[in-house]
């Protein structure tokens, strides 16, 4: 790993830990994890499957 991945994945982390502490969480809608998260019934922005 270098010194600038190092430093990328240093300012991603506090990006987002500043966001978690301004309470803002951007959906991320996704096939793979929506089906199985835990707020998919009530999340407007979840992907659902359709009844065939």
């Amino acid at each position: 790993m270098t010194e600038k991945m190092l430093a990328n994945a240093q300012k991603a982390i506090e990006e987002a830990a500043q966001g978690i502490r301004r309470h803002e969480y951007a959906p991320r809608p996704s096939f793979i994890y929506c089906p199985t998260c835990a707020y998919a019934d009530i999340c407007p922005s979840a992907i659902r499957r359709s009844a065939a």
